[in-house]
């Protein structure tokens, strides 16, 4: 089995923040984690000061059972999308689109002062790439408003409206005034994960 370096080390940092939580005093540790987490408030009042947050929040997450569920998914679906991409633009696209999820939750609840942790929304990036690499479905061209689409860009509309669909119905049926899913994240990171599969799959001249 081909290694898959950043995965290992994505999945072994995270633990290590988690483990790290453990032994922090209670008022100790909700500070760590107030400074980490995307708070978008915040970022939209001083936002050059706190943009670090965008990455940083990516790191943390809310409780073992939460570190769980993201750590396993991105060990199944990142290898793959590793092993295709190289470990380089692998890192690239999970970065890119964990930032490009954390700034639309903030576009959407700029005002919002619930504290937005997890790599939801890079995991949603990933499995944007994973899902048109290794779909064995073979969408067939077709004519929409007028346009003659080919049948690769119907299959990326209809991955899209799926997840994004997915994620509106887990935000209604999930959500509350104290906290929840950031739907915002995960189609961010998902839509950003559409747009680079592209200019990530397009070779090099050092390849």
């Amino acid at each position: 089995m081909p290694p898959a370096p950043v995965t290992r080390f994505i999945v072994s940092s995270c633990a290590l923040v988690a483990i790290g939580q453990v032994f922090l005093p209670m008022p100790l540790e909700a500070l760590v984690i107030r400074a980490l987490a995307l708070v978008p408030a915040h970022l939209s009042a001083s936002p050059l000061s706190m943009s670090p947050t965008l990455l940083t929040s990516l790191f943390v997450h809310g409780g073992w059972f939460h570190l769980l569920v993201n750590m396993m998914f991105l060990w199944l679906i990142g290898r793959p999308v590793e092993w295709v991409l190289g470990s380089r633009r692998y890192l690239l696209l999970y970065l890119v689109t964990g930032i490009a999820g954390g700034a639309l939750q903030v576009a959407l609840e700029p005002a919002s002062t619930l504290p937005v942790v997890g790599a939801s929304g890079a995991i949603s990036g990933v499995l944007a790439v994973y899902a048109v690499l290794f779909s064995r479905s073979r969408v067939a061209g077709a004519e929409v408003l007028g346009m003659r689409l080919p049948g690769r860009y119907l299959q990326l509309l209809w991955f899209a409206a799926s997840w994004i669909g997915i994620q509106v119905m887990a935000g209604m049926a999930f959500n509350s005034e104290t906290g929840g899913i950031a739907i915002g994240a995960h189609i961010g990171g998902f839509l950003a994960g559409l747009l680079l599969i592209a200019p990530l799959l397009r070779p090099r001249a050092d390849d």
